[in-house]
């Protein structure tokens, strides 16, 4: 591997590195509740691991609450 490569593989994990950095300040709201704080939370669904968001709704009733509403009650455990 050369030093051109070298840098432009560098670069490329720089770059991801930055994207998933603002996807993660993107859910930082103080003051105030908001749905990405938690949907991507892994929990357990019928023997594996799953995303909140797709077990359950996710409300935001009043500024600072978040209420989820399980979409099957009998599949919490």
């Amino acid at each position: 591997m050369n030093a051109n490569q070298k840098i432009q593989e560098t670069e490329e994990e720089i770059r991801k590195t930055i994207e998933k950095f603002k996807e993660e300040i993107r859910k930082i709201h103080t003051g105030r509740a908001n749905p990405s704080l938690v949907e991507d939370i892994l929990v357990d669904y019928y023997g594996g691991k799953s995303p909140l968001k797709q077990v359950a709704s996710i409300n935001i009733p009043e500024p600072r609450v978040i209420t989820i509403s399980p979409w099957n009650k009998d599949d919490l455990v």
